[in-house]
């Protein structure tokens, strides 16, 4: 004689179902939950920064660390700005800094061609004459890390990456705890003309029950997170961001 099922048993069974899904949405949010924290404050440490406090807004505002390499030396300038979060950093944890600056040379330092075709596309005098210094330094004040886009970033914890929307950040990772990040502009005197700049969007660190970089941005191999800025030892890319857009019809060229 066969069970009939009743319909108070039918609906136990649907809630067993329902809090079966309900417990692993619940986990799977939790497991990928990442938080963004900003830097708050911003110091200007040395002349000239321009409206220093956009850049700690999460917009498309920004502040402009601007540098003048003067007349023969005479009226040198040099900006720094510095970001600090409220709460030190743990070592290791990855910070992005979101910069405007010549496309031409980001896009160069991307592609890792920093050798004398390149000093021929962009000019050598570009690249040894105006150039920022990024680093990291903890609650005293004491540098914990640092490397200059003119120096190569021999160091491998800083890196240039780009997301999907094009937006370019120094990612910054030192050995040690730290509360602020920097950035430096120069002008050597060497270099006539106006005054360059830098612009710093932001400075933002991702928490949560990740170990992982947030995937805002690609390496050479698509795989997300980082891109060394001298790691492909010769090879031109084009298009990286299109590695991680989501799209499968779009794609990076490598040559």
């Amino acid at each position: 004689m066969g069970q009939t099922s009743t319909p108070k048993a039918r609906m136990a069974r649907w809630m067993v179902i329902f809090l079966h899904l309900f417990l692993l949405t619940i986990i799977s949010s939790s497991s990928y939950a990442q938080t963004k924290t900003f830097a708050t404050t911003a110091t200007v440490i040395s002349n000239t920064v321009v409206d220093k406090d956009n850049a700690t807004r999460d917009d498309e505002t920004y502040a402009s660390v601007r540098s003048n390499g003067g007349t023969l030396g005479i009226g040198k300038l040099t900006g720094e700005l510095r970001l600090t979060f409220d709460q030190d950093v743990p070592a290791n944890r990855t910070t992005f800094i979101r910069i405007g600056y010549d496309t031409g040379v980001l896009n160069s330092l991307l592609g890792g061609n920093l050798g004398s075709s390149l000093a021929g596309l962009v000019g050598s005098l570009v690249l040894g004459n105006h150039y920022f210094t990024v680093g990291a330094r903890s609650a005293d004040g004491t540098n914990v890390i640092s490397g200059s886009s003119n120096g190569s970033f021999s160091n491998t914890n800083i890196k240039l990456v780009r997301d999907v929307q094009g937006n370019y950040y120094l990612a910054v990772a030192p050995n040690f705890a730290y509360r602020s990040v920097f950035i430096r502009d120069v002008t050597n005197a060497f270099l006539l003309g106006g005054p360059n700049e830098i612009r710093v969007f932001n400075a933002f660190h991702v928490s949560g029950t990740g170990n992982s970089d947030p995937p805002i941005a690609t390496d050479f191999e698509g795989t997300g997170a980082t891109l060394d800025l001298l790691g492909l030892t010769g090879a031109g890319v084009t298009d990286i961001q299109n590695a991680i857009d989501g799209n499968p019809a779009s794609f990076s060229k490598a040559s």
